[in-house]
C-alpha cells in the first residue's frame, strides 16, 4: 500500500513542476518592474514604489486673496499650483485631488474634485464666502501629503479691496510687471572659503518700484528645470534688495562682513531642489506666483535669456548689473564683480558700482575741459603775449641751470641774457615785420645756449670764417621753443 502512495506522490510532484513551468511560460510579459499592489488605509502602494510624489505648491490665488467685483480672479476664476514630481518608475502621469472647505477646521466640505490631469482647476460661479482650499498629488501608486491650506475670500458686494473682517487676513494683491523686480547679482561659482556649491550659492534681487512687493510663492528656475521656491510671506523693500540662498549658513558663516548691509535687505531661505546653478553655462529665471517670467539672465554657453549671454566668470566672482535695476535684456547690463573690480565684490544686498563706468570717465573729461576753458588765454599762452619781467627772469634761471649742468663756466651767462631779450622781441614782432636776418653778434651767444664749450672757438673764428653763420639758426629756434614750453609750465605750477 505504501508503495502505491509513494508512487502517487512522485507523480503529483512531477505534475506540479510541469504545471508551474507551463504557468510561467504563458504569463504575458508586460515590461513592468513590479506586479503586486495592495491598499492600506485608503492609500494604494506598489512594491518598490514607496516614495511619495512631491507635495504640490499652491501659487494662485495667493493666501488671503479677496475676490471683489472687478478683481482679476472674478474675471478669470481658477485655482493653480505647481506640478509635482515622482520617483516611481512605474508612474506614467501625475493627477491631483482638489478640496475646498467653508471653515478653517476643514470640517464643512464645499467641493471635492475627482483626480485632475492638470495642475489647475477652473472655479466659475463660486458663491460669495470664505474657502479654505488644498491639493495633493497621485502618481498612480502613491499619494503625496496635502499642500498648505490657503484662504480665498469671494465678496461681490465690494468694488475695491478692503481689509477682510477676519483678523488673520490682509488681502493686498501683489501687482508687479516683468522688469519691476530684477535679478541684480548672481554668485554661482562658490569660492572654497565661502561654503559649497548649491548650498551656499546666492542670488540678489532688486525692486525698481516705489513700494514693497510680496514675493510669497515666487520661484527661481534653472535651465534643467530645477526650482527654488519662496514659501514665506516676505516683502522686498521699495527700491531695495532681497538676497536668496538655499542655506542660512551662507550669511551666518561666510558673508558675516555684510551683516550691516543685509540688515536693510530681505534675507530669504529658498526651498526645493538641492541641485542648482551650473558654473559654465546656465539660465536663471525669476517667476511670480502666476508662472510669469519676471526677469532672466544667461551666462556662458547658454543663450536662453538673451544672446550673446553674459561671459562666464571665475570661481569666487559674481555677475552683477552695472547699474542696479537697469534691465535692457542684454549682456551689456552686466559686469564681472570680484576683489579687484570697481567696486570690490561680490557684494550681496548692495550695489555700489558707479552709475556708469564710461559715463564717469566722460564726466571727468568734460569737467577738465570746463576747467581749462575757464583759464584766461593770456595765462595759458604767455609766449603769444608780452613777457613780464618775472617770466623772463625765470627763463634765465632755467638757462643758467642747463648751462651749469653742461659744464659751462658762469662767465658766459652774462652774454646770454641780452641776446635772449633781443630774440624774444624778435619773435613777438614776427607777425608785424619781415623776417630779421641773423646778426653776427647774436648767433655766437645763441650757440652758447646749447653748445657752451664750442662758444669760445666760434668767437675766435667769427671774423675769419663766415661759413658757420647759418648753423647757429637751429640753436636760436631752440631758444624760442624753450621759452614757449617753459612759460606754461611755470604758470601751471
Amino acid at each position: 500500500m505504501n508503495k502505491y502512495l509513494n508512487s502517487a506522490k512522485r507523480i503529483l510532484s512531477k505534475l506540479g513542476v510541469l504545471f508551474l513551468i507551463f504557468t510561467i511560460v504563458n504569463i504575458p510579459m508586460t515590461g513592468a518592474y513590479f506586479t503586486h499592489s495592495a491598499t492600506i488605509d485608503d492609500n494604494t502602494v506598489s512594491t518598490g514604489c514607496w516614495a511619495k510624489p512631491t507635495t504640490p505648491n499652491l501659487i494662485y490665488p495667493e493666501d488671503g486673496y479677496l475676490a471683489y467685483t472687478g478683481s482679476d480672479w472674478l474675471t478669470f476664476p481658477y485655482m493653480d499650483w505647481l506640478d509635482s514630481t515622482t520617483q516611481c518608475p512605474l508612474s506614467t502621469a501625475i493627477s491631483y485631488l482638489y478640496e475646498s472647505y467653508r471653515d478653517e477646521a476643514l470640517t464643512n466640505l464645499a467641493y471635492r474634485s475627482g483626480f485632475l490631469s492638470l495642475s489647475n482647476i477652473p472655479a466659475p460661479g463660486t458663491p460669495d464666502g470664505n474657502y479654505y482650499w488644498r491639493v495633493k498629488a497621485f502618481d498612480g501608486y502613491n499619494e503625496s501629503e496635502w499642500s498648505e491650506v490657503w484662504l480665498l475670500i469671494v465678496d461681490r458686494t465690494q468694488t475695491e479691496p478692503t481689509p477682510s473682517p477676519s483678523p488673520t487676513i490682509t488681502p493686498t494683491p501683489t501687482v508687479a510687471a516683468p522688469g519691476d523686480i530684477v535679478i541684480n547679482e548672481v554668485y554661482y561659482d562658490v569660492a572654497s572659503n565661502k561654503g559649497t556649491e548649491n548650498k551656499n550659492e546666492w542670488i540678489e534681487l532688486y525692486n525698481n518700484l516705489e513700494r514693497p512687493v510680496d514675493l510669497k510663492n515666487w520661484y527661481l528656475k534653472d535651465a534643467a528645470g530645477h526650482i527654488k521656491n519662496i514659501n514665506a510671506n516676505v516683502d522686498i523693500p521699495a527700491k531695495g534688495f532681497a538676497v536668496l540662498s538655499h542655506d542660512n549658513s551662507t550669511w551666518s558663516a561666510y558673508w558675516t562682513d555684510y551683516a550691516g548691509v543685509l540688515s536693510s535687505a530681505e534675507v530669504i531661505n529658498l526651498t526645493g531642489s538641492s541641485s542648482w546653478l551650473n558654473n559654465d553655462s546656465e539660465y536663471l529665471g525669476l517667476f511670480n506666483e502666476k508662472d510669469v517670467e519676471m526677469d532672466a539672465v544667461s551666462w556662458g554657453g547658454n543663450t536662453q535669456a538673451f544672446s550673446p549671454s553674459v561671459a562666464d566668470v571665475d570661481e569666487g566672482h559674481s555677475i552683477s548689473r552695472k547699474v542696479k535695476g537697469v534691465d535692457t535684456d542684454t549682456a551689456e547690463d552686466w559686469m564681472d564683480t570680484y576683489s579687484d573690480s570697481d567696486s570690490v565684490g561680490p557684494n550681496p544686498g548692495t550695489n555700489p558700482h558707479p552709475p556708469s563706468v564710461e559715463g564717469s570717465k566722460n564726466e571727468n573729461i568734460n569737467s577738465t575741459e570746463r576747467v581749462e576753458s575757464d583759464v584766461d588765454e593770456d595765462t595759458v599762452n604767455p609766449v603769444e603775449n608780452e613777457k613780464t619781467e618775472e617770466e623772463t627772469d625765470g627763463n634765465i634761471e632755467t638757462l643758467e641751470d642747463e648751462t651749469v649742468d653742461a659744464g659751462t663756466e658762469q662767465a658766459p651767462l652774462e652774454e646770454i641774457v641780452e641776446p635772449e631779450d633781443e630774440q624774444v622781441d624778435s619773435s613777438l614782432e614776427d607777425e608785424e615785420s619781415s623776417p630779421v636776418e641773423p646778426q653776427t653778434d647774436i648767433l655766437p651767444d645763441a650757440e652758447d645756449v646749447s653748445l657752451p664749450e664750442d662758444t669760445v672757438e666760434s668767437e675766435g673764428e667769427q671774423d675769419d670764417s663766415p661759413e658757420p653763420l647759418p648753423e647757429p639758426q637751429p640753436a636760436t629756434v631752440e631758444t624760442e621753443n624753450f621759452l614757449q614750453e617753459e612759460a606754461p609750465t611755470e604758470t601751471e605750477v
